[in-house]
């Protein structure tokens, strides 16, 4: 059934979509926007691999909050197995160096602290943070918060 106009259509194991995909030509109440996603292909899916165009800037960004998120060290990136692997992802994968990284990382805590400081521009109450910087048995650095 067509969520736009509510018409039926067949379905069984021999019917194919040809005639859905008419439909989707040929419906007035559907716009003519989502009308021309469907016919690239491309549907509500951000990563859809039809027509798909490869964005550095996202996988930049993306990449950064991996490694916020994930506590990855930057020197992962160095690693010699890095960037074959990134690149059979995607052939026009261009490494990054651990410091852009590094600074793009820098650029997101900078960004959360100034949302952070605005809303406690607001508060009557003190705020207390406390962190803590150690070295490891192994010599690994840690900041503990």
């Amino acid at each position: 059934m067509c969520k736009h106009c509510s018409m039926e259509f067949v379905t069984g194991a021999n019917s194919g979509t040809t005639h859905l995909r008419r439909h989707i030509n040929v419906c007035q109440k559907i716009e003519e926007e989502e009308r021309e996603r469907f016919a690239l292909g491309k549907g509500d899916d951000l990563f859809g691999t039809s027509n798909y165009r490869f964005y550095p800037e996202l996988t930049l960004s993306l990449m950064t909050l991996l490694f916020i998120d994930a506590e990855i060290p930057f020197n992962v990136i160095e690693s010699r197995f890095w960037e074959p692997a990134m690149r059979s992802l995607r052939p026009e994968y261009r490494a990054v160096k651990r410091q852009t990284l590094r600074n793009d990382c820098v650029g997101v805590f900078k960004a959360g602290m100034g949302v952070s400081l605005k809303e406690f521009e607001g508060l009557d109450s003190c705020v207390s943070f406390t962190s803590d910087i150690w070295t490891s048995s192994v010599n690994l650095g840690y900041l503990c918060r």
